[in-house]
């Protein structure tokens, strides 16, 4: 039975959510924890995958169909082309989810040949997804503004396309990995020959995965074999090569592990050092709940100082005076603007865009949809009350009453897929990062009308301690209008409400779109600013059917008129807002309630806060139910179960029980199998959102 250090003992539970710097709780602020249940290690189908030669022929036959077709000129990206590379983009998961798929009895030498063949082909989309970024800047050279805009309509199309495949391949990519670390975990010489592979083509996910090998299990494990000193050394390697920051929770252990040779407790030091040490948490933060770093270098420095001098060898004694140095350095002074902050592959530096994506509908109100990013950020560096210097991101949220500026290294917990955009000329990027950090702490109303003019108004201005009203793109733009270049730089594109019905429907919330509304995803098509760094993609089936709930509200919004049927709490909230219009004590305690400024328009806030509980609360609560039976379906119950889980186990079996028999008989693959469920509750959201805002009938109450 395979089992790594007894991760598959029931199921493989992947957690999805960056966890560089947690410290073990859930963060607060986040969204519930992501977490992906895959089958366990034993419960493979009947349903035999194809010969490892066959099914890496089939992902090379489908890849190559695919590459084929991907535009090389922002003119051949068109909806045609964009339909034909969805269908392709089907074939190529599903030969890569055969690759990745359990094989029983499998030896090494085909599992080292299946997971190559998800190796090439992943590095081979990474290559395609920069191949059609770099079309973005192109789109700012259409001269026609309505032509502009539909070729980048079009490229927003088609390099989604690409991300979502690339994500979706990287997933599988990892379970393959998984699978083929188990097969090796019985001789350390096999895990060695997979390490080399690994090294070969300098895969981040395999860091990942061989990580877990860097630690000796609780008690010894039947046919898996100690991890030699040297394998972990290759492992330190790849993970340093690849700055996989998914492995920094491994690597400190490794080095608190006072019986491991001094030799291996410095490479990895210096393995988090290229990951990225988290900075200390920030005494000034107005943001409250946020994790606790999973180590800081006051703390590396002194589990250093543990290490006495005389036991380190005297050809490494120069590289441990280095890092004592440094360690002190970071400990006493903290960062330094020039050095930037570290984030594995990426440095990140005063002055960068960070635009991020998430599950949301905030992607799909504009002529140029679907964007790709929800939200954005400017980083940039300050020096706090204690002392320490520290990069960090500032951006403008929904909720509160101050900007607030968050350590660099948390605030991208936040998000699964992130690109850093970067301005080619320091001075230009020096004063963006000025700006940003001249905004810190400054009082805060999120403009639901989401006008850029306000932003304008501000042009030239003092900033510090002035009262804000924008919305979360408004931080790009007054950014970027205090450089002195013309806007049309950063932000070639304006949007205005998508068609049908969306203005009126979301005029009934209160929401408007103000004249040259910038978007985050519109800060993507600047010509000047350059791709300094991302985030790979990582799909999750959590998060695909959230995301499918929010893109059918999108849609029905535009071809239907939105019901408003608040929740009697939500109906309490709107009236009060009402009631507040005219009473500022009022207005003041309900701002003081919900953690706004009492000058936002309460009343709007309050009708599309309904709105987006509800909807809110149907994506999560499908996704919810997804991960329940998946775990019903493959993954036994304790043996200790409470008599309400087997209940909810047994009613989930019985509500998929065609499914479970099908997948019992061999009929379905494990892909196959997941594919099932997410479409089950991708329709049943999008069944609920019908019946909530759409039902034709249905009484409206304002």
């Amino acid at each position: 039975m395979k089992n790594r250090h007894g991760r598959w003992n029931t199921a493989f539970v992947l957690s999805l959510t960056p966890s560089m710097n947690l410290s073990g709780k859930s963060w607060q602020i986040l969204v519930p924890l992501v977490a992906v249940l895959f089958a366990a290690q034993q419960a493979v189908s009947a349903q035999q995958p194809p010969p490892a030669s066959d099914a890496a022929r089939g992902l090379e036959q489908q890849m190559a169909l695919y590459r084929q077709l991907l535009p090389r000129e922002l003119k051949h990206c068109t909806a045609r082309r964009h339909a034909r590379l969805e269908q392709l983009a089907r074939r190529v998961e599903a030969a890569a989810a055969a690759l990745a798929e359990p094989v029983p009895e499998q030896n090494l030498a085909a599992a080292l040949r299946r997971a190559e063949a998800l190796l090439v082909c992943y590095a081979q989309l990474d290559q395609m997804a920069e191949q059609v970024l770099g079309l973005r800047r192109d789109v700012a050279a259409v001269a026609d503004p309505q032509q502009r805009k539909e070729r980048a309509r079009h490229w927003l199309q088609v390099a989604g396309n690409v991300l979502e495949l690339q994500g979706r391949v990287r997933f599988h990519l990892l379970l393959g990995l998984d699978e083929t670390a188990a097969v090796a975990q019985a001789h350390d010489a096999d895990r060695r020959r997979l390490v080399e592979l690994l090294l070969r083509h300098q895969s981040a996910e395999g860091a990942r995965v061989m990580a877990l090998d860097l630690n000796d299990p609780p008690e010894p494990i039947p046919g898996v074999a100690p991890c030699s000193w040297e394998t972990r050394r290759q492992i330190l390697r790849l993970i340093r090569l690849t700055g996989e920051v998914e492995a920094f929770g491994h690597v400190l252990r490794l080095i608190r592990n006072e019986q491991a040779p001094v030799e291996i407790r410095l490479l990895g030091l210096e393995t988090l050092r290229r990951l990225g040490v988290p900075q200390p948490p920030d005494p000034e933060s107005a943001e409250s709940g946020l994790p606790r770093p999973a180590v800081t270098p006051a703390e590396l420095l002194a589990l250093l100082r543990r290490v006495p001098p005389r036991r380190v060898p005297l050809r490494l004694r120069g590289r441990y005076r280095e890092l004592l140095a440094w360690l002190a350095r970071r400990t006493e002074r903290g960062i330094e603007p020039q050095e930037g902050f570290p984030l594995g592959r990426v440095v990140v530096r005063p002055g960068d865009w960070l635009l991020m994506r998430n599950p949301s509908p905030y992607n799909l109100f504009t002529d140029l949809a679907p964007g790709l990013f929800t939200h954005v950020g400017v980083v940039t560096w300050r020096r706090g009350s204690d002392g320490r210097g520290r990069i960090v991101v500032v951006d403008f949220p929904e909720r509160g009453t101050r900007v607030p500026a968050t350590n660099v290294e948390i605030y991208v917990l936040r998000t699964l897929h992130y690109v850093l955009l970067r301005h080619p000329h320091p001075e230009i990027q020096h004063r963006m990062a000025q700006v940003a950090r001249d905004v810190i702490g400054n009082p805060f109303v999120f403009d639901l009308n989401f006008r850029t003019s306000l932003v304008k108004q501000l042009r030239g201005k003092p900033l510090r301690g002035r009262k804000l009203e924008t919305y979360c793109a408004g931080l790009l733009l007054l950014c970027a209008q205090e450089t002195g270049r013309p806007l049309e730089e950063f932000f070639p594109i304006t949007e205005q409400m998508a068609p049908g019905h969306t203005a009126e429907n979301l005029a009934r919330l209160g929401i408007r779109l103000g004249r040259g509304f910038v978007s985050p995803t519109g800060a993507l098509f600047s010509p000047t600013m350059q791709l300094a760094g991302r985030r790979r993609p990582l799909y999750d089936p959590l998060r695909e059917i959230q995301q499918a709930v929010y893109v059918h509200f999108a849609r029905q919004l535009q071809q239907r008129r939105l019901a408003l049927r608040p929740e009697s709490v939500q109906q309490v909230r709107i009236k009060l807002a009402q009631a507040a219009q005219g009473n500022p004590a009022l207005a003041a305690l309900l701002a003081r309630l919900h953690g706004v400024d009492p000058s936002m328009d309460l009343l709007s806030a309050a009708r599309t806060a309904a709105v987006v509980e509800t909807l809110d609360k149907i994506a999560y609560e499908n996704s919810r139910q997804f991960a329940a039976a998946w775990a019903a379906l493959l993954d036994p119950p304790a043996e200790n179960a409470a008599e309400e889980e087997l209940a909810r186990r047994q009613h989930l079996r019985k509500r998929h029980r065609a499914l479970l028999v099908q997948w019992e008989q061999g009929q379905l693959s494990l892909f196959q199998l997941r594919r099932r469920l997410v479409e089950y509750y991708i329709r049943r959201g999008q069944e609920e959102v019908q019946q909530r805002f759409f039902r034709q009938g249905a009484e409206t109450a304002e």
